[in-house]
């Protein structure tokens, strides 16, 4: 992103995290996070219809994260936008840049029971069904 914010904004805090918390975290890992981040900056307000970036980040509260949230097409994604807006302020919250992290205390959506412990049985049902495997060829 070429774009310079206002100081202030969204989109500034975005760009603070991208500048100042690399060393914190994978490159690959923070480059993930912030991209998702800029995607969100480039969002439009469902109910004003103004650009998420443009926005004082100071003004964000938890309705403002769930909607954001919302926007995203699957729990993994929505759980993902949520657990990156929050890094990223608790990185500014960290560092004397907010006061608040309004995502935190967000519910995850993909927090369903999981996959049940397998019984003996069930294992050894799976393992009767698994084909051999091939014999290695020796030339």
């Amino acid at each position: 992103m070429n774009r310079r914010a206002e100081k202030g904004s969204f989109q500034w805090l975005v760009q603070q995290y991208k500048e100042r918390a690399g060393n914190t975290m994978a490159p690959d890992q923070l480059a993930r996070r912030v991209r998702l981040l800029e995607k969100i900056c480039d969002s439009m307000t469902a109910e004003s219809k103004k650009r998420r970036g443009d926005l004082p980040f100071t003004a964000r509260e938890k309705r403002h994260i769930t909607e954001i949230r919302d926007i995203a097409e699957t729990a993994g994604a929505q759980d993902n936008a949520v657990k990156f807006i929050s890094a990223m302020f608790g990185w500014a919250v960290e560092n004397e840049q907010a006061r608040r992290n309004p995502a935190l205390r967000i519910k995850k959506q993909n927090s369903g029971d999981g996959f049940h412990t397998w019984s003996v049985d069930e294992v050894q049902q799976f393992e009767a069904n698994i084909p051999p495997a091939p014999r290695p060829i020796f030339i």
